[in-house]
């Protein structure tokens, strides 16, 4: 890339700094604005994964041992970018980025504990768009996969209004979407 380009979408979140999930966020954010990928396959790339935190001795790791660091950082940065994009990290088979509508919401829980919050705290942005509730005490494995998919279900529901699936309560009080906003690593 050139540093135009890099410039363009003002570069690295420092979200994501030093490091984890920084390369994704790039990626997203210049799908979003329009440049094309282009994957050689008779390229060769090094990575310095094994000389940073993530194999390095010194911080607890080994040659195919991940580091406590680096695992804490990755855990970390993962939350920071499901509560900015509102998924986990989606590619194609070519590695392609793929990026889901990004809407405002609010996740409430009734009989909550200490587990769930943490789980459930990267979904929700705060926005009053979506509201989502939840009972503690009915949620389940199926209802958590809804949470991990609901900008793609809010997309495909195409209306404002309630619905239920499963154990999770859903309210689309807007249908705007926000990942336009994100190129520029602001929401």
């Amino acid at each position: 890339m050139y540093k135009d380009d890099f410039l363009a979408i003002e570069g690295h979140d420092e979200l994501f700094a030093p490091q984890s999930k920084e390369d994704s966020d790039l990626f997203n954010r210049f799908y979003l604005k329009g440049y094309k990928f282009v994957q050689p396959w008779d390229a060769l790339v090094y990575h310095f994964t094994s000389r940073g935190s993530r194999f390095n001795k010194h911080a607890g790791g080994a040659a195919g041992k991940n580091s406590e660091e680096w695992l804490q950082t990755t855990t970390t940065n993962m939350k920071k970018f499901i509560k900015k994009w509102g998924t986990t990290v989606q590619h194609d088979q070519f590695m392609k980025p793929i990026v889901s509508p990004v809407y405002k919401k609010t996740i409430n829980i009734i009989n909550s504990n200490p587990q769930l919050d943490e789980a459930l705290e990267p979904w929700s942005n705060g926005g009053k768009d979506i509201i989502v509730e939840i009972n503690g005490n009915t949620f389940n494995q199926q209802d958590f996969q809804v949470i991990q998919k609901l900008n793609d279900i809010i997309k495909d529901s195409g209306e404002i209004g309630e619905f239920k699936l499963g154990n999770v309560k859903i309210t689309i009080n807007s249908l705007n979407e926000y990942q336009n906003e994100l190129i520029k690593n602001k929401l």
